[in-house]
């Protein structure tokens, strides 16, 4: 059984966030992301800043999970999917084209997350066709901080609840 190691708070804060100095950062954020917003309508091609971005997100992601790969690797993947590159690269880019499905399908769906979006993304991901696993999820409550999660195989693992 899982012991806490610290008090959860609940959200949201009791606390007033909407204080002078939050508000004054607020402004100047307001006012960088417009100035951001006006010089981005000047590239030609917005396509090349956002796949960038989406590129370096996922190459900082992916090293969470001890993937590891160079901008050149990276770069190299995407002009040459079918060159000889790295592993790790072609994981990566794997992973960005995995985030531009799912921002698609977030504009094609005003923003919701479909059941459907979250099976297209684990499928490119993990190259398979399967959806969401069948059987059951079996929740017990144990003490008033603890929920037990048992998995279909039988595997328990405790975690800590947030109400």
């Amino acid at each position: 059984m899982l012991t806490p190691t610290y008090p959860i708070r609940p959200l949201p804060p009791q606390t007033d966030i909407e204080t002078v100095p939050v508000l004054r950062a607020l402004v100047e954020a307001n006012k960088a992301l417009a100035e951001l917003k006006g010089r981005a309508a000047t590239i030609p091609n917005q396509g090349i800043l956002i796949d960038t971005l989406a590129l370096q997100e996922a190459k900082a992601s992916s090293e969470i999970e001890n993937i590891v790969t160079t901008q050149d690797e990276l770069f190299q993947a995407d002009l040459f999917p079918e060159g000889p590159d790295s592993v790790a690269a072609k994981e990566v880019a794997l992973y960005r084209d995995a985030l531009h499905l799912g921002f698609r399908q977030l504009k094609e769906t005003d923003g919701l997350i479909l059941n459907k979006g979250l099976i297209a993304i684990f499928q490119m991901l993990k190259k398979r066709n399967d959806g969401f696993r069948r059987g059951f999820l079996t929740l017990e409550a144990i003490s008033g901080h603890f929920v037990e999660f048992s998995h279909p195989t039988g595997a328990r693992s405790g975690i800590l609840t947030i109400f």
